[in-house]
Parts: structure tokens; C-alpha cells; sequence
């Protein structure tokens, strides 16, 4: 399973490539044929990006 420090790797790498990291995230999964089984991590991974999203606005 993954850590927290691969997630929260991963949430950088969205929110820099993408404002819309929860969109791509989702492709990201649904690429990977995981959706069913990362359906969690997909929710913590947005809120992650979401959390340093808005640390960058400020």
C-alpha cells in the first residue's frame, strides 16, 4: 500500500501540473484500472491537493 509521503508527493506533483488536480487525479486512476480499489486514497489525495492548493493562494 502506499505512505503518506507518496501521497502527499502526489498531490504536489497534481496541484503544480494542474489546478483542476481532482479532475486529473481521477484520470490518473481510472488510467491506472485501480478505481475500485483506490477509491479512499482518491479521496484523501484530493483533499491533500486541495489542503497545498490552497496554501499556494495564500
Amino acid at each position: 500500500m502506499y505512505d503518506f509521503d507518496f501521497l502527499d508527493f502526489l498531490a504536489v506533483k497534481l496541484v503544480i501540473f494542474s489546478k483542476s488536480s481532482a479532475m486529473r487525479l481521477y484520470c490518473y486512476v481510472s488510467y491506472s484500472g485501480m478505481i475500485w480499489k483506490m477509491i479512499p486514497i482518491t479521496i484523501m489525495i484530493t483533499l491533500i491537493a486541495q489542503y497545498h492548493g490552497m496554501l499556494n493562494f495564500m
